[in-house]
């Protein structure tokens, strides 16, 4: 008996997607840029092949390679079909081997225009950015000079989209000016609420502020370079401002010669202010004079400190001179920082035989307040103030039988 062969045939299948890969034949092709390519073929793919029959595909196969290879050289400008494959099925599978023709990308240069901001707003924007360069070379290095008309929308857009996420306080614009020595142009553009002025105050507690005149001069010139800056990006970059006005102070005189204690405290707005808590670890030696409007007695006077620290404590002597009958109080005193805001004080005055309790409280940003009880005669005192800036105070003062406002000068 003769048993015939029986011949096998495939399967016939509706072809309902196509899957395509991407192969560079030489060099690399940037990932944006694959994504773009493997887009357009998408596309193009399932106008040939979605709901054909399978089998037809490969009976016809050199005609649809033709057909694809056809479309895919004019789709991708700057590219040729190297090699392609077509595996037929439910799902069809593409797969192509692309090479470039011509001359290709061989440098990328990145230019940043940063406007009018000032040099160190720029390195603050610089900081954000960095990478940003690296970037447009991976994304444009080795590309078909023929292929950059739609290449460079896709590295504009990446780079954009790259740059919103880190400048969120800037419309970013990209510029890719195509070439051998391909040239990217980047515009940050401020947008937002900008601060419009910017100043510097020395704090002190233990040394006249007089002496910090320079250094209050030098660092209005810092704060005023914030003016044109959205305010959210200077107050996003707070902790990096106040390191770098940090290590500005820590090669100051004051602090290498004079061991005086300098921090910085960026306070960001429309107004940027920069405070500079300037401090002795060891001697007390500043004055003040103050003007009391509403008050009748003791209204002018003019207040000196001298003493020493000793960690969070201090001791030191206040002398208080009243010009208008030129007479004097001396108060012997000790203070004590429970908290960076609160601090404790006990006096005792020589000329009266008496002694006062004071509990001063930092209310935040300007506004302090001071509780007073003097023990001889027994009466309490509170007193709120606003630091106009470094070298003003006004302070209004409720006692138990009249209220006054009270100018302080700080010498």
């Amino acid at each position: 008996m003769c048993i015939a062969a029986i011949p096998t045939y495939t399967m016939a299948e509706t072809i309902h997607r196509v899957h395509v890969t991407i192969e560079p034949a030489g060099g690399s092709i940037p990932s944006g840029v694959m994504k773009r390519m493997q887009a357009g073929i998408q596309a193009a793919a399932e106008h040939i092949y979605v709901g054909k029959d399978s089998n037809a595909i490969t009976s016809q196969s050199q005609s649809y390679r033709q057909i694809t290879t056809d479309i895919v050289d004019r789709i991708l400008y700057g590219y040729n079909v190297r090699q392609l494959t077509v595996a037929p099925g439910s799902t069809t599978e593409l797969h192509l081997r692309l090479a470039p023709y011509g001359n290709t990308v061989t440098s990328v240069t990145t230019t940043v225009e940063y406007g009018t901001l000032s040099s160190e707003a720029r390195q603050l924007v610089k900081r954000d950015m960095d990478g940003i360069d690296a970037r447009a070379e991976q994304l444009l290095l080795g590309l078909p000079l023929d292929s950059l008309d739609w290449a460079s929308t896709v590295a504009q857009q990446t780079i954009r989209d790259e740059l919103a996420g880190r400048l969120p306080e800037f419309a970013v614009q990209t510029v890719v000016h195509p070439g051998v020595e391909t040239q990217v142009t980047i515009y940050v553009i401020p947008q937002g609420a900008a601060v419009r002025k910017g100043h510097a105050e020395v704090v002190s507690n233990t040394l006249p502020a007089a002496v910090f005149w320079s250094t209050k001069r030098e660092f209005d010139q810092y704060a005023e370079a914030m003016v044109g800056m959205p305010v959210a990006f200077v107050a996003r970059h707070v902790p990096d401002i106040n390191e770098e006005l940090q290590m500005k102070l820590n090669r100051s005189r004051a602090v290498t010669q004079f061991g005086i204690s300098m921090t910085p405290k960026v306070q960001a707005g429309e107004d940027v202010t920069v405070v500079i808590t300037a401090d002795s670890s060891r001697y007390i030696a500043r004055g003040e004079a103050y003007l009391d409007a509403g008050r009748s007695e003791k209204n002018v006077g003019l207040r000196l400190y001298a003493g020493v620290r000793q960690g969070k404590g201090s001791w030191y002597m206040e002398a208080d001179f009243y010009p208008e009958d030129y007479s004097w109080d001396i108060f012997p005193s000790y203070k004590y920082a429970i908290t960076e805001d609160t601090a404790l004080t006990y006096q005792y005055n020589i000329s009266d035989s008496a002694g006062r309790l004071r509990l001063d409280q930092a209310l935040g940003g300007r506004w302090n307040a001071r509780l007073q009880h003097d023990f001889k005669p027994n009466r309490n005192e509170l007193g709120v103030s606003y630091d106009v800036h470094s070298y003003l105070t006004l302070e209004y003062v409720w006692a138990e039988h009249d209220n006054w406002l009270r100018v302080i000068g700080r010498i």
